[in-house]
């Protein structure tokens, strides 16, 4: 039996602005916030504690299309929606949020939970045990950022101790760190794996979730072409090609082939 879905909202210290962008106009219930984005979030977070979802759903999106990056903010609107019954857009938020937060023990369960709601349960991600299981759940620790920052601090580490064995090779300092300098190497080759899968994910393997409740895959990029099979929503696949309107996918099953736009959106 599934756990009950712990509905758990953070309050941010820092909302970080990347851009400023278009947004629609917020309900009246915000007046009162001048336009603070910080008095937004907290707002949002009340009316979303009272039941008021589709307002606390509209300062969240606000926030976004104003450029705010946050993982407490993707997953406060990933909460909204699930409550509302959009399984799709919530599951896209819980990952979204696991990028700015994939040690959140929270958002990690809520994501698992609603993936256990997915029609196409086949193609829900594979979970690994062992040594393999080990190996992703150390990759998946941390995000680019900490992870470009952890193996800079390898690297600054692992660079004065082998200047030090190299310049005075017979202290006694030198020989007791001889199992450090063989830990560090070990912890700087995995570093360096990890950030450059990392950064060519982010760069090269575009992953989309499906929003909409059932989609046909088609054989080529139109209407006229024959539908190959059906998705559901919340389904995440890989983005191989776009044409207007009209993007190539990949399942990890190996299936590709073409759904409309506007079915789909990228994590």
């Amino acid at each position: 039996m599934m756990k009950r879905l712990p509905i758990l909202l953070f309050l941010a210290i820092e909302l970080v602005p990347i851009r400023v962008g278009v947004a629609a106009d917020l309900p009246q219930a915000y007046d009162s916030c001048s336009g603070n984005r910080g008095a937004i979030f907290r707002l949002a977070n009340s009316l979303y504690e009272q039941g008021q979802l589709a307002q606390a759903e509209a300062g969240y999106q606000f926030l976004l299309d104003m450029g705010v990056r946050n993982g407490y903010l993707y997953y406060n609107l990933a909460n909204t929606r699930f409550r509302k019954g959009q399984l799709g857009p919530a599951i896209l938020e819980y990952e979204r949020a696991l990028q700015y937060l994939p040690r959140n023990r929270d958002i990690r369960h809520n994501l698992e939970f609603v993936r256990n709601l997915m029609v196409d349960e086949e193609l829900k991600p594979v979970q690994y045990g062992g040594t393999m299981g080990f190996i992703i759940k150390m990759h998946s620790l941390l995000n680019l950022r900490e992870n470009l920052l952890g193996l800079a601090l390898l690297l600054w580490m692992t660079a004065i101790l082998y200047a030090w064995g190299a310049l005075c090779p017979d202290s006694g300092m030198t020989r007791r760190t001889g199992w450090l300098r063989v830990t560090l190497l070990v912890l700087l080759l995995f570093g360096v794996l990890s950030a450059g899968i990392k950064i060519y994910q982010n760069e090269r393997q575009h992953r989309a979730i499906i929003l909409v409740a059932a989609t046909e895959v088609r054989t080529g990029p139109g209407e006229d072409y024959s539908a190959a099979f059906s998705l559901h929503e919340g389904t995440a696949v890989k983005v191989e090609s776009k044409r207007p309107d009209w993007v190539q996918i990949r399942l990890p099953n190996g299936f590709t082939g073409w759904l409309p736009g506007k079915d789909l959106e990228v994590i």
